[in-house]
């Protein structure tokens, strides 16, 4: 007689549910089921989880792709598997998002009020208890996310595709000729300093729109962007770039890594993260190297002081910085 695959799907679940408090004894934010039922794929990660190799900060090598967050005892992390990382300030949770899209973008208006952004269009929301599924109209990739108020929200991605929200549904924009679709290239991050300030960089050039419409300032090659004020703007990519509220101007850095995040607790505190380990500080006048402790591709940075930073990226890397140096939480799989 031939074995059916359900039954060693329903073991496994029942698995699950005979001990789902040790299961998430480490995950106090839960995920709603976005497909509505429990899938194998699901019943494994609970085992796992179940088991011990899911259940404290050593539980993934998956790349983690940014982090964002309210405080230093609220902090969200997303990557690889739509894997969702908690911080409370003295522990991280995991929490495992339905389906199991990358997710490459974090941000929120508070601490009920949090976005993730991913493959194949998909956004999260979490209200404080649970995260669920929007609707939003996006079948591509997604990639950065950021908004001034709950109710003004972007989303940006691939072939040039940004996305807003008003606090009760998204809208594709359809402002400016980059953003018909017709071109291959991505739009990888979004920041503003105000709803009419808000600026959109990527591979095919910078934008920026004035809270009427939006206009291409620049054709340069970006990865992130990150700023202090409306005059106080840096953008990096190959290599730091800086708006002092009349130009754009480029900046010595002596790098040839790939710069993939920036953030910083003021103007002249400024951190950027990239390619082979790479973190830079900005000290007002000059950029320097950091010795970061590991030569791994690191892809996102986001702190509460500068003396309280966290940066992730490859194979579930996650470091932090105390104001005097680097130190590793979660090494993943690099050295």
């Amino acid at each position: 007689m031939t074995k059916s695959p359900h039954l060693f799907r329903v073991y496994i679940v029942a698995c699950f549910l005979s001990s789902p408090a040790s299961a998430f004894a480490q995950s106090p934010i839960m995920s709603k089921d976005l497909t509505g039922h429990i899938g194998i794929e699901d019943a494994i990660y609970a085992l796992q989880v179940i088991a011990g190799i899911r259940n404290n900060i050593g539980f993934t090598t998956s790349d983690l792709y940014d982090v964002w967050g309210l405080s230093s005892n609220n902090i969200f992390v997303v990557g690889e598997g739509g894997i969702i990382l908690h911080y409370n300030g003295s522990s991280w949770s995991s929490v495992k998002v339905l389906p199991y899209e990358r997710l490459a973008g974090v941000w929120g208006s508070g601490g009920k009020d949090v976005f993730a952004v991913g493959d194949n269009g998909i956004i999260l929301h979490y209200d404080g208890s649970s995260w669920s599924r929007m609707t939003s109209g996006a079948i591509h990739p997604l990639y950065d996310v950021w908004g001034s108020a709950s109710v003004d929200v972007y989303a940006v991605g691939n072939y040039g595709y940004m996305f807003h929200y008003d606090g009760s549904s998204w809208s594709k924009i359809t402002s400016g000729d980059w953003s018909t679709g017709t071109t291959t290239d991505a739009i990888k991050a979004v920041w503003g300093s105000a709803w009419n300030d808000v600026y959109a960089v990527g591979y095919i050039g910078n934008h920026h729109y004035d809270g009427s419409s939006w206009t291409t300032i620049s054709s340069d090659w970006c990865e992130a962007i990150w700023g202090s004020s409306s005059s106080d703007v840096f953008v990096v990519g190959h290599s730091p770039v800086h708006y002092d509220g009349s130009s754009w101007s480029y900046m010595s850095s002596a790098t040839y890594n790939t710069l993939d995040g920036i953030w910083g607790s003021s103007g002249n505190d400024v951190f950027a993260v990239g390619s082979s380990g790479a973190i830079l500080h900005y000290n007002g006048s000059s950029w320097s190297f950091m010795d970061s402790g590991t030569a791994c591709d690191l892809f996102g940075v986001w702190g509460c002081s500068g003396n309280n930073v966290f940066v992730v990226g490859k194979g579930g890397t996650i470091l932090h910085y105390d104001g005097k140096s680097w130190s590793c939480i979660n090494g993943g799989d690099c050295d």
